[in-house]
């Protein structure tokens, strides 16, 4: 599984997606308000435990796109 999101100052999409040809497929997306976070983990913490997908996480990274 892949978990993507689009930060922004106002929302924050998180989703995951399973890897499947050219593009992945998602399997579940959540929008939440930025400004509701203390920061990046406490969100993608909560969409975790929201989506049932407590596991740990073999590893991450990030890429921004200007």
């Amino acid at each position: 599984m892949l978990l993507a999101a689009d930060i922004g100052g106002t929302k924050t999409l998180l989703g995951l997606y399973r890897p499947a040809g050219d593009r992945p497929h998602p399997q579940v997306i959540r929008e939440y308000a930025t400004l509701d976070f203390d920061g990046l983990d406490d969100l993608v913490q909560t969409f975790l435990n929201e989506t049932g997908t407590c596991q740990s996480m073999r590893s991450a990274s990030a890429s921004r796109d200007q």
